[in-house]
């Protein structure tokens, strides 16, 4: 039986982890945690930090680009915040990576890095123009612990099976990249 190629598999499930990350947000998010306290689900930068491990960065960026520019249209609706904030999340991981293994732990922290990057710079962002009224101690206790420790949780369940794909994609693409067609 033909496997799909993991180059095809990828964005299918980069879109359906933007789907994911929506439909958690939207309908989860009041029923699991009543009161003051939420969380924000960003399993794409999660996959996005793993992607850095083991593809080439501007494959990453582009990624990072697209989804952050689909991020804004659909959740935002104003184009810029994320479509900043997820390359830059790729940039500083990939210089983290860099200088640290790749080992399970030294991901998951970069991981939870990136996401602690995005959620405050994006606090930053809407709290300059207004658009939230959350002091910032209040920020950091109901919602940034919440949210780092869910994007744990996620981490936790989906590090093996991507870190396959991502292999897998790695192995591929040496294969076309090192075969050479004779005429």
């Amino acid at each position: 039986m033909n496997r799909i190629p993991a180059r095809i598999l990828l964005p299918i499930i980069m879109g359906l982890v933007f789907i994911l990350e929506n439909t958690v947000s939207f309908y989860f998010a009041r029923t699991l945690f009543y009161g003051e306290t939420r969380f924000i689900p960003h399993f794409i930068i999660v996959m996005l930090v793993m992607m850095v491990v083991y593809l080439p960065r501007n494959q990453v960026m582009i990624y990072a680009l697209v989804l952050g520019l689909v991020y804004d249209i659909y959740n935002i609706g104003i184009i810029g915040i994320y479509f900043a904030l997820f390359p830059v999340v790729v940039y500083i991981s990939q210089k983290l990576l860099h200088y640290l293994q790749g080992t399970f732990i030294m991901i998951l922290l970069v991981s939870i890095f990136g996401v602690a990057i995005s959620e405050f710079g994006a606090y930053l962002i809407f709290s300059s123009m207004k658009s939230v009224s959350i002091a910032f101690l209040p920020y950091v206790t109901t919602r940034l612990t919440t949210t780092l420790l869910f994007n744990i949780a996620y981490f936790l369940i989906i590090y093996f099976p991507f870190t396959l794909l991502l292999k897998r994609w790695k192995r591929e693409t040496k294969g076309l990249s090192s075969t050479h067609v004779k005429l």
